[in-house]
């Protein structure tokens, strides 16, 4: 019996201490604002301020988004929206030129952003999910880069 009061008590201290909220399954659909064409490919990443979940961007611009691990959800609280690798890879030809949008590696690929710049960190991003242990769906809309 003592076990059993002592066992309980340690269970609820431990919620009481670190929260009992459990991740809630988020996933959703990533397109462009002009036109509705899914971003098909990059990462997504929800960033709270002390951890980071992300998802890998699907070729029909569906994610879920995982925190420990691939798939397992968000909990409860305010996650600032951002994204990298959301972008087109082109090879070019020695000594061609790229336009300022481009960034060229190793003289033979250029990297072109396909999304707005703001999109690319948590402090300039504008997109702002809140998490109520509910929702399940969190469809995103990016404008194109400029």
């Amino acid at each position: 019996m003592k076990i059993k009061i002592l066992f309980t008590t340690m269970v609820i201290g431990f919620c009481c201490l670190f929260g009992c909220s459990k991740n809630v399954p988020l996933s959703g659909k990533i397109t462009f604002s002009d036109d509705n064409a899914p971003v098909t490919c990059g990462m997504v990443y929800f960033d709270n301020g002390q951890m980071t979940g992300r998802a890998d961007i699907q070729p029909d611009g569906s994610y879920v988004l995982g925190f420990e691990k691939a798939g397992n959800g968000v909990p409860k609280g305010e996650y600032k929206v951002y994204f990298s690798g959301v972008a087109q890879v082109d090879k070019i030809e020695t000594g061609q030129a790229t336009d300022a949008k481009k960034q060229t590696f190793g003289g033979n690929v250029s990297v072109t952003s396909l999304i707005n710049r703001k999109y690319n960190s948590a402090e300039t991003t504008d997109i702002i999910f809140e998490a109520d242990g509910t929702t399940q769906k969190f469809d995103i809309k990016l404008d194109r880069a400029k």
